[in-house]
């Protein structure tokens, strides 16, 4: 979901400063449209997991929901690689002193992500509903609708709580953002107060519009009492009195503010989830009833697998950190730090390949010899 607020909240950000007529709002045209391109491709990378944890963990709303709306899935990797191009084209074409028309390319990538954005809604909202899906199916028993074309649930303060979060999460990156190039000579640090200063506002205004959606999306709901949505809020506004109280201080404080920012994330991802689990639960379903097969093996290399991968992002993170904060070419072979992660990561992989293949290929024995 990080990534996913940032690409909506950079490349909506990317698309006002084109058309701002200030220098500071052009240049940072140019960085959102930058952190937009990243967070796209980090957006599908970790995207698959989760998805596929939604299938196992709610196969049957998940599957039905998805069949009802079938053509609208097909339509969905398709759109995602075209408004993936555009946004790539603007990438290129955004510099400063670009035409105007160039802007065709971000809008017609946003709109295509907010629409992609739009099918997973209502996959996840169709399937709160099982109540009513022979219905939509049959059209009340007069017919098959087999096109997959037809929408049948929308609801649109649960899908403003998606956009509204992305602008939330974005200004608190902003401020982030100059933190971190505070020290670095060659960036212009007046700039950089603009900038913080931008992001302050974006996340401010836009904390307590998502604040407003969930306390009506959550009480329309009926389930705003329950005790994992109360929590939630008080984490979302957690978040915007932290971030009004550290105005004076924008780029010291923002640490804090993403981490708080990362735990808003989390809340709205839980409450929605709270959502879903209330109610199934009133048709008799519940995950904990699922049967549940104990293989020790399988959580072992998952586990085993999750740390390796953690020690080659922790590597890969900690070279791009400071390598980023440094004026000239950075020198990582001489950086003690960095050359131990090196070897320990090397080490790790190494490891982890050889009991992973060798795991394999017992296996394979026990099983034909």
């Amino acid at each position: 979901m990080l990534f996913v607020n940032l690409l909506i909240g950079g490349l909506g950000l990317g698309i006002y400063g084109f058309f701002k007529k200030d220098a500071n709002w052009n240049i940072a045209s140019i960085t959102m449209t930058q952190v937009a391109k990243v967070s796209f491709s980090l957006a599908i990378v970790f995207g698959v997991a989760p998805l596929l944890f939604t299938q196992i963990i709610y196969d049957g709303p998940w599957y039905t929901a998805n069949n009802l709306s079938a053509s609208w899935v097909m339509a969905f990797i398709p759109i995602l690689i075209v408004s993936y191009y555009m946004l790539y084209v603007f990438y290129f074409k955004n510099k400063l002193g670009a035409k105007k028309s160039t802007a065709i390319f971000p809008i017609l990538s946003i709109l295509l992500v907010v629409a992609a954005g739009g099918i997973m809604h209502i996959f996840s909202y169709q399937e709160l509903f099982p109540e009513k899906w022979v219905d939509w199916y049959t059209s009340n028993g007069t017919t098959m609708n087999t096109d997959g074309w037809n929408i049948y649930a929308f609801n649109l303060p649960r899908y403003l709580l998606f956009l509204l979060l992305s602008f939330f999460i974005t200004g608190m990156f902003m401020t982030i953002y100059s933190w971190y190039y505070r020290n670095r000579e060659d960036k212009d640090q007046e700039y950089l107060q603009w900038f913080a200063g931008k992001g302050y506002k974006i996340s401010l205004i836009s904390g307590i519009l998502t604040f407003i959606d969930a306390l009506y999306y959550f009480s329309s709901a009926g389930i705003i009492l329950h005790p994992l949505i109360l929590m939630g809020l008080v984490f979302i506004l957690g978040n915007i009195v932290s971030i009004y109280l550290s105005r004076n201080n924008l780029v010291n404080f923002s640490r804090l503010n993403g981490v708080l920012g990362l735990i808003s994330i989390l809340s709205v991802s839980i409450m929605r989830e709270t959502v879903r689990f209330d109610t199934m639960q009133k048709f008799n379903s519940s995950i904990y009833d699922y049967k549940t097969n104990i293989d020790s093996l399988a959580p072992i290399l998952f586990f085993g697998t999750l740390v390796v991968g953690g020690t080659l992002i922790t590597y890969m993170l900690t070279l791009a950190y400071k390598s980023g904060k440094a004026k000239e070419q950075y020198a990582g072979d001489q950086d003690e730090t960095i050359k131990k992660q090196w070897n320990f990561s090397v080490f790790i992989y190494l490891l982890y390949i050889s009991v992973f293949i060798g795991t394999g290929i017992i296996i394979i024995s026990k099983n034909y010899f």
